[in-house]
């Protein structure tokens, strides 16, 4: 079920595109889960996760932060493929992007039965702006450097550290996904290959080639 915060900013549009750009190796690991993966806080590169206000002394509070019991799952929101999630979400040429809407994924954590948080992250300046207290709407803020993330993220709180560095949580990726891209560098091959093994998880989903991978008029 998702949890409502007042201090997280929802997303505004329900019909929003949302997409999720991993390796193909990880769509597997999906797939035969049956499952949205949540990375630890801590496993994150950004190392401003789940920072709070400024002190009195100019520092930043990190009291609050709990890395080791957060754990995060992250869209991009836009209408249109991302040439830049592309390159900086994928390891290898063989790679592919899931699209969903924002009321999908809003449907697919209510039918959860963890509690989940969903907002829309805020970017700010860290120096100048309030980030609300508490051990979850930190996690809603990214410095103004990411900002081009445009990043819809679901959170999971564990009560207690269980040393893994993610998590699933279950979903019924056939009504989650919309549609599936490949990516815009991978040979003709990945396009059959991933139909192939989406069909045999028992998955009917559409997968189109990317749009980038296109040749000019």
């Amino acid at each position: 079920m998702i949890e409502h915060d007042p201090s997280i900013q929802r997303p505004s549009n329900p019909d929003a595109s949302l997409w999720r750009f991993m390796d193909f190796t990880k769509y597997v690991s999906m797939l035969h889960r049956g499952a949205l993966y949540f990375a630890r806080a801590d496993q994150l590169p950004d190392p401003f996760e789940g920072v709070g206000r400024r002190t009195r002394r100019g520092a930043h509070d990190a009291g609050s932060r709990r890395q080791d019991r957060v754990f995060l799952n992250c869209w991009h929101q836009n209408e249109h493929e991302s040439a830049a999630m592309w390159r900086i979400y994928l390891s290898s040429q063989e790679g592919v992007a899931i699209r969903t809407s924002v009321k999908r994924l809003q449907e697919t954590l209510m039918a959860a039965s963890e509690q989940v948080y969903l907002g829309a992250v805020r970017y700010i300046d860290y120096d100048t702006e309030v980030v609300a207290a508490g051990e979850v709407a930190p996690y809603f803020c990214k410095r103004q450097s990411f900002d081009y993330e445009r990043e819809v993220r679901a959170l999971l709180r564990a009560e207690h550290d269980a040393g893994d560095p993610g998590l699933y949580l279950e979903a019924d990726l056939s009504r989650l996904i919309t549609e599936v891209v490949t990516s815009p560098d991978a040979e003709p091959w990945l396009s059959d290959l991933v139909r192939s093994v989406t069909e045999k998880y028992g998955l009917r989903l559409r997968v189109v080639d990317s749009s980038l991978s296109e040749p000019p008029p």
